[in-house]
Parts: structure tokens; C-alpha cells; sequence
């Protein structure tokens, strides 16, 4: 099994990354990046010192491979990924988005229906099956980038027609070559592999943009942009370990052989990777466990704030503290119910939890997570206003009025302000305000969620209560 070192020595590829601007020589020492490469490597060697729990076979390849980066095709199979994703979840208690169980939950439900990558001009599904066993064999950290760049609005950059999104400028014997960018690209500096494709609408004649395909992150001509990290010392309990730098992911003339290509130019293949496959369902299902983690993660902080200015027995606490606990547990009734009411969708044989609750799970955390964050903010008070640094606490005259002002009698004030800055960074720091507008974007914006919500949901049965219920009355009548 890979471990933390080796995934580390993988990141040290010559890989052209840039920070605010900043080349990147060493994304595994720079001071904006070390921190969630420690963060992903941590995960993998706790797959390692956990194998009952983290290790699994692979149906695909007949050989051991991490859980998290498997699908299932069995009840038992679906309840022991769940629990290998919920202990990666729970190392960094949900906050870190990205992480390698992701998008390899997509790759696995693409090529449950490797098939559908076959049905253009060039048979591709091969390919979509090969990748996907990489990852299982290698475990990779897979990560993607779908979304067109600011630049592609209107479609084209200027009047010459040359497209912004990343596109196909040309093809040989030997594979594609292609131009352009893509965002957000979360995570992208410190992965292996990028999977790129368009999630946004095409039109017949968006042909050079129907476009799928894998690029190792260290190939020739990509170039990951990140934004600055929100880190700004070493006492941000979250942004200070789990801030994965999202990216704009550019690609200057990027040779991408065949073998790493699973849709080219046929909007009828582009299409099905989302209409059908369980692929991005999938993913979905990966991030309603995460969410699932820190809704937990946020109501425990919610009890640690009340037993910290002891007033969990005040009637104000208690209502905060029981809405809170109903969201989480709303999270996770979603979870549980997708995981019960699994099916298989026509073409493929993984077992993929139920649409419609991963949907509505998905959904609900558009109002549960920033109504989440806001009790936090409530239960916190001014207090976090005037937290000092870490490094104020170094000063013996600083500690001695700071303990002696900054906590009731008898409590210690360290203990105290790291609860504090860690609700401070879940409500009011840039990485908090980062995690709410990303939580209301995952899986898409909320129009897009209820129009998702729509198709999933089975209004039949409703209707035909509705029906009888008519029925009875006119009977009376």
C-alpha cells in the first residue's frame, strides 16, 4: 500500500505550480502547501497502520486496494467503503474536500460503464477501465477541474474563435493535444492526476470542447495556479492544516496520448459520462459522508462552546444546541437512507446508493451547513473578537493577565482560547468563508441541486395517494 512517504516523493516531479503569483519549486516544503500535503499523506498512512479496516480486493484487478478508492457491488461491499471514507473524513473532520476517494469514485463509476466511451468514432472505454485500475493499484490521488474559466464569457477569447475552456487544438496517430484552462481545480497542486472535462452545457457546435481525458499533474505545459493560502502563522486549527489552495488549472499545447483520452469530440459520450454512468453519483455519495463527518464535528464544538462558558443548561443553548444536532443527524439520515435503498443503474453492475437521497442529502446542506455555522457564531460570542496569538502566550506578563482576566477561576485560558480560534476559524476566518460558499456549490449551485432533485425524486407514489384520497371523497359525494 502506498504510504505517506511514498506519496510525498511522488509530488517532487519537477510540477509547475504557482502560489499568489509565486513559482512553487517543492509543493511538499513550500510554507502555503506543506500543510495539506501533510494532511493527504497522513491519510494514506493511516490506510497503512489500519488495514482490516482501510484494505480491501478490488474486483477490477483480483488485488488489494485501498477501500475508499473502491465501488461496491454488494451491500457489504457499500457498508465497509462508507466506513473507510468516514475514518479519511474524520482525520480532518470533513474540512479538507478534496481528498483521494473522490474523484476516484468517479473514475470507478465510469468505468462500471466503460461501454458507453466506445459508442463514438474511436473506441475509448478501454481506457476509462485502465485508469481506473491505476488508481485502485497505485492509489493515486486523483482530483478534477470542470468548470470554464472568467475568460469564457462570452464562449470565445476574442474574435479569432480561439476557446478559453480547455479544447482540442488538434490530434495525430499518437493522441491529442489541448489548450485552454479550467477551474477550480481544488487540490490540484498537490495531486497526481487531474480528471478534466466540461460540466457546463454544450452545443452542437462545442464539438473541440466535448473533451474528457487524464493529465498527470507533472506533464509538460500544465501549470496550476493556486490562490494564496489562508494560513497566516501557525495558530489557525483549520486553515493551518487543511487549506487545499484551489486552482486555476491552465494547459499550454498539452500532448495527451490516446490511452489517457475517454471522450473526444462526440457530445453524445460527453453527455452519457453524467446521464449514464453512477460516476458523479458516486462522488456525491463520498461528500454526503463528509458532510455527514462535519456536521458531527460542528454540533460537537457547539457542546464544547456551552461546557466552556457553562451555559449548555440555559434554555437559549439548549434550543441552539438541539437544532444543530438535528441538522447533523439530517445529514446523516440522508446517508443512511441512500445507503439502504441502493440500486444498480441500468448498464452497470455497481451497487450506487439512491439517487434522490443523495440528492436531497447534497441539497440540504445548501441552508444546514451556513445555519450550522451561525449557531457556532451565536454560541461563541464576542469572546473570539480579541483572542491573541499563539506566540502572545510566550510573554510572562502576557500570560499572567491573560490567565487571570481571559478565564473564569480555576480554568485554564490556552484551553480556552484553542476552542475559541477553533470556532473562530469554522465561522470567521477567510477558510471558514471559503468552506460555506464551497458547501453551497458542491455538487452544484442550488438551482441545479433542485432541478436534480426533481428528476430523482419518484412523484408516483404520492400521486396516487392523492388519486385515491379524491377518489374516497367523491365516493362520499
Amino acid at each position: 500500500m502506498r504510504t505517506g512517504a511514498h506519496y510525498r516523493k511522488s509530488l517532487q516531479d519537477g510540477r509547475s505550480v504557482y502560489v499568489d503569483g509565486r513559482p512553487v519549486s517543492d509543493v511538499t516544503t513550500d510554507p502555503e502547501l506543506a500543510p495539506v500535503v501533510s494532511a493527504v499523506a497522513g491519510m494514506y498512512d493511516y490506510a497503512g497502520d489500519h488495514p482490516d479496516e482501510m484494505v480491501t480486493v478490488a474486483d477490477e484487478t483480483g488485488r488489494d486496494a485501498l477501500a475508499p478508492l473502491t465501488v461496491a457491488r454488494s451491500p457489504e461491499q457499500l457498508a465497509k467503503r462508507t466506513r473507510a471514507m468516514t475514518a479519511w473524513a474524520e482525520l480532518t473532520g470533513g474540512w479538507l474536500t478534496r481528498t483521494p476517494d473522490h474523484v476516484a469514485a468517479i473514475l470507478g463509476g465510469l468505468a462500471s460503464c466503460a461501454e458507453i466511451f466506445d459508442e463514438g468514432s474511436r473506441p475509448l472505454g478501454r481506457n476509462v477501465r485502465t485508469w481506473y485500475q491505476r488508481v485502485l493499484d497505485e492509489a493515486l490521488y486523483v482530483t478534477y477541474a470542470s468548470v470554464p474559466p472568467p475568460a469564457q464569457v462570452p464562449r470565445t477569447v476574442d474574435e479569432t474563435g480561439t476557446y478559453a475552456q480547455v479544447h482540442r487544438t488538434g490530434e495525430d496517430a499518437h493522441g491529442i493535444r489541448v489548450s485552454g484552462a479550467l477551474v477550480p481545480g481544488a487540490a490540484a497542486a498537490v495531486s497526481d492526476v487531474l480528471f478534466l472535462t466540461s460540466v457546463n452545457p454544450l452545443t452542437p457546435d462545442d464539438g473541440e470542447l466535448a473533451l474528457a481525458f487524464v493529465v498527470p499533474v507533472a506533464t509538460p505545459g500544465v501549470r496550476i495556479h493556486c490562490r494564496p493560502a489562508y494560513r497566516r502563522g501557525a495558530d489557525e486549527p483549520l486553515a493551518g492544516r487543511f487549506d487545499e489552495l484551489d486552482a486555476l488549472v491552465v494547459l499550454e499545447d498539452v500532448a495527451v496520448p490516446w490511452e489517457n483520452v475517454f471522450v473526444c469530440g462526440d457530445l453524445g459520450a460527453w453527455e452519457s459520462q453524467f446521464r449514464r454512468t453512477p460516476g458523479f453519483l458516486l462522488a456525491k455519495h463520498q461528500n454526503l459522508v463528509r458532510l455527514t463527518v462535519k456536521s458531527r464535528m460542528l454540533a460537537g464544538l457547539a457542546k464544547r462552546l456551552c461546557e466552556l462558558k457553562e451555559n449548555d443548561g440555559l434554555v437559549r443553548s439548549v434550543e441552539l444546541l438541539g437544532e444543530i444536532g438535528a441538522l447533523a443527524a439530517l445529514t446523516e439520515a440522508s446517508m443512511v437512507a441512500a445507503e439502504a435503498q441502493a440500486v444498480r443503474l441500468p448498464g452497470s453492475d455497481v451497487l450506487c446508493p439512491a439517487p434522490h437521497h443523495l440528492t436531497a442529502g447534497v441539497l440540504h446542506q445548501v441552508t444546514a451547513y451556513p445555519r450550522a455555522v451561525q449557531i457556532i457564531r451565536e454560541l461563541a460570542g464576542g469572546e473570539v473578537l480579541d483572542l491573541p496569538r499563539a506566540h502572545d502566550l510566550a510573554d510572562a506578563v502576557a500570560q499572567r493577565d491573560l490567565e487571570k482576566y481571559g478565564a473564569p477561576a480555576g480554568t485554564s485560558y490556552s484551553d480556552r482560547r484553542q476552542v475559541l480560534r477553533l470556532a473562530w476559524d469554522c465561522f470567521g476566518s477567510e477558510f471558514a468563508g471559503r468552506q460555506v460558499h464551497f458547501e453551497a456549490l458542491t455538487g452544484g449551485v442550488a438551482a441545479v441541486k433542485r432541478r436534480e432533485s426533481f428528476e430523482r425524486f419518484d412523484f408516483g407514489p404520492g400521486l396516487e395517494l392523492v388519486g385515491r384520497l379524491l377518489a374516497e371523497v367523491a365516493d362520499e359525494h
